[in-house]
């Protein structure tokens, strides 16, 4: 909130969670405030609402009128959102007594689905101004990283092109960014022809606590080498001894470098720990589920909810219709009987026999250690 905030631009963002979750501000910005101040305070809080990759509305009263964007003020404004991958959304008048466009919906370039339209309003200058957009949940997407592929790469070739090629543009520049354009012109080609870039998607998501950790990288080129000499010689048994706990030393340390790493993060900043958490430990599904494999809304829950309640009344019917026309079921029938069972009072002289068969088995149930300590009477 900018409750106590200088800036001229009245604002409020907030995040709302649902099916997926997306980005909502509500700004004002008054008549006779500061224009510069209040597009660059837009700006800023538009690049923060961007950055979470989410989807942004931004709605409210900017008094630019973008019915006239050859004005000074509404240019910079247009600009502005232009430059920040947004557009508006509201195409026509939303003060009758003005008859200017000042009221706006701001959402994402690639937003298609978003749609507007001003209604009437009988109790304020402005027309009422409806957003409606369609959210769709939201599916992780393989994660492609761009990389230079070394499959074909023959050092000694690449070091003899780099040698015999032409360096004498860079020799001959004397301005520092000329010198680096012509560096780059030289070693670029020569680089894209031997270690061509390549995008690949990665197998396995990334583990900081791994490559970050110089001890634990040492540790695991240890095992690896020692499981190439185990499968060198299948037969000895001490490089089959080394390289067990050498394995077994690796995962350990695997385990206790993970742990100390959400540890810290959780102790720097526990904002970021769930997204930590699902960055590095939930990885992405291989396929997207369908409506059905992945259930939900109100009436799906209800569905279920009725299964589970008809239950215990459908199976005690079935076993009452089962003991009309067949013979009666065992007194403990391997099977639900929800229902079926009655319970008859106990007589004094049952419960008698009862007790005295739990004082001679020495086991006493809980709750009854008094009716063994004082006999029941009978009359």
């Amino acid at each position: 909130m900018d409750a106590l905030s200088k800036s001229p631009l009245k604002k409020f963002l907030f995040s709302v969670r649902g099916v997926t979750t997306v980005v909502v501000g509500v700004i004002y910005r008054p008549p006779s405030a500061p224009v510069t101040a209040a597009i660059e305070d837009l700006q800023t809080q538009l690049a923060h609402a961007i950055c979470t990759g989410k989807p942004v509305f931004v709605l409210g009263d900017t008094n630019f009128d973008t019915l006239k964007p050859d004005k000074a003020d509404v240019h910079r404004y247009l600009q502005m959102i232009s430059a920040m991958d947004m557009k508006q959304l509201v195409s026509c008048p939303t003060r009758p007594a003005s008859g200017s466009l000042i009221d706006h919906v701001l959402v994402r370039q690639s937003d298609d689905i978003t749609t507007t339209r001003v209604e009437p309003c009988s109790w304020s200058d402005h027309d009422l101004v409806i957003a409606e957009t369609t959210l769709q949940r939201e599916r992780r997407r393989p994660a492609e990283v761009t990389i230079r592929s070394t499959r074909d790469l023959v050092p000694d070739a690449l070091c003899l092109e780099l040698l015999v090629s032409d360096w004498s543009a860079v020799y001959s520049a004397t301005d520092p960014a000329d010198k680096w354009k012509a560096w780059l012109a030289v070693w670029s080609p020569v680089i894209d022809r031997h270690m061509p870039e390549k995008k690949i998607r990665p197998r396995h998501s990334p583990a900081p606590w791994i490559t970050e950790n110089d001890e634990l990288q040492t540790m695991m080129r240890e095992r690896d080498l020692a499981d190439a000499e185990r499968r060198a010689q299948p037969a000895d048994e001490q490089a089959a001894q080394r390289y067990r706990l050498c394995r077994n030393r690796v995962k350990s340390a695997q385990i206790s470098a993970k742990s100390d790493f959400f540890l810290t993060s959780y102790r720097r900043s526990r904002r970021t720990t769930w997204k930590d958490i699902r960055r590095f430990l939930i990885s992405p599904r291989a396929g997207a589920s369908s409506a059905s494999s992945s259930p939900s809304g109100p009436r799906w829950a209800d569905r279920l909810n009725e299964y589970f309640a008809s239950v215990g009344p459908s199976v005690a019917a079935a076993l009452e219709e089962a003991q009309r026309v067949t013979e009666p079921l065992p007194p403990r029938p391997p099977r639900v009987v929800s229902g079926a069972f009655r319970v008859h009072p106990v007589t004094l002289s049952e419960l008698s026999a009862a007790v005295k068969r739990w004082s001679d088995r020495q086991y006493i149930p809980m709750g009854v250690q008094m009716i063994r300590e004082r006999p029941l009477p009978l009359h």
